[in-house]
């Protein structure tokens, strides 16, 4: 689940030939800030940008690795 994720969404669902159509529904999504680190975070918002941008595999691992990097740098320098 995305942090953007986070919030109330209306949905109805449609049958193809359009013969039926649900009754609108509410699903909230509530994130638990706890449940995950902040580098999963960091990861996360990483691997949503690569999925929207254009495949190109050695880029996309080179800068997991240097966040990976920085985000190990930066907690070792609290330790």
């Amino acid at each position: 689940m995305h942090p953007f994720d986070d919030a109330s969404y209306s949905v109805s669902a449609v049958n193809p030939e359009g013969s039926a159509t649900s009754s609108s529904a509410t699903v909230t999504v509530t994130l638990d800030p706890a449940a995950h680190s902040v580098a999963r975070w960091w990861n996360e918002f990483l691997l949503d940008a690569i999925r929207t941008d254009f495949p190109d595999p050695t880029v996309h691992s080179r800068n997991l690795y240097h966040t990976s990097a920085a985000m190990w740098d930066a907690y070792w320098a609290y330790e």
